[in-house]
């Protein structure tokens, strides 16, 4: 399924002329701080690794949320984390919390 979601936001996101891999991390490789709950313990990153190369790695299955997210950081390398989470929800459709 993840090269199903791969292709899918390489084209909504016309990130053509790059490729994209999976790396699958042992879950035992990734440090956590203690006070980080079980349930949120988890990743998935992208590297870029040449001009036109990207990996993702994950240490548990990657969903379609997952891989928009990683494309958005990606298309807009200079957005700050926060703003990559908003737009994720936007095209997942997502109810972000709204702001005051």
């Amino acid at each position: 399924m993840k090269y199903t979601y791969l292709r899918k936001w390489i084209d909504l996101l016309d990130l053509y002329g790059n490729e994209f891999s999976f790396q699958e991390l042992d879950p035992t490789q990734v440090m956590y701080d203690k006070d980080i709950p079980e349930c949120d313990r988890f990743f998935v990153g992208v590297e870029k690794l040449d001009d036109n190369q990207y990996v993702i790695h994950h240490d548990r299955p990657v969903t379609e949320e997952d891989v928009c997210h990683e494309l958005l950081h990606v298309k807009f390398p200079t957005v700050s984390e926060s703003k990559i989470v908003e737009l994720t929800n936007l095209f997942m459709g997502v109810n972000a919390p709204t702001r005051d």
